[in-house]
């Protein structure tokens, strides 16, 4: 009987550390210079201190984080799925839900206003999670 158990809790532990492996060769094969570069992109647009520019910051802040979470092969078919997985493991990424909820607005309303401290609670909160998550 403990040899059936010991085997049992082996084969436990082996498939933890498997699990472990593959996350860790996951993040580094991201190419954390393209993220990197791609933020300093956003960052320009949101320094332009208009609508305009902050309203394309968010887009894109929202599309890389998204490509963030595809790229660590995150579960979900959108972006609100990809969070609310991500989110058990990083408790602050629902944060970013309000963030997300604007990036929405801004592709779906036309007249949609946005305004400078709005944009940049956006902006800081999509830097927060590329964080978090260990990109940036």
């Amino acid at each position: 009987m403990w040899i059936i158990i010991t085997i049992i809790l082996a084969i436990i532990v082996l498939l933890v550390l498997i699990d472990r492996f593959k996350k860790s060769e996951r993040s580094r094969s991201i190419d954390k210079q393209y993220f990197k570069k791609k933020w300093e992109e956003i960052e320009k647009a949101a320094n332009m201190k208009s609508e305009m520019g902050y309203k394309m910051a968010i887009i894109e802040a929202d599309k890389l984080l998204d490509d963030a979470f595809k790229k660590l092969m995150i579960a979900g078919s959108t972006m609100g799925e990809r969070m609310k997985v991500v989110s058990y493991k990083y408790p602050n990424i629902r944060k970013v839900g309000e963030a997300h909820g604007i990036r929405n607005k801004i592709s779906h309303e036309s007249n949609f206003r946005l305004y400078d401290g709005t944009a940049r609670k956006a902006i800081n909160s999509y830097k927060d999670a590329l964080k978090e998550i260990g990109i940036l």
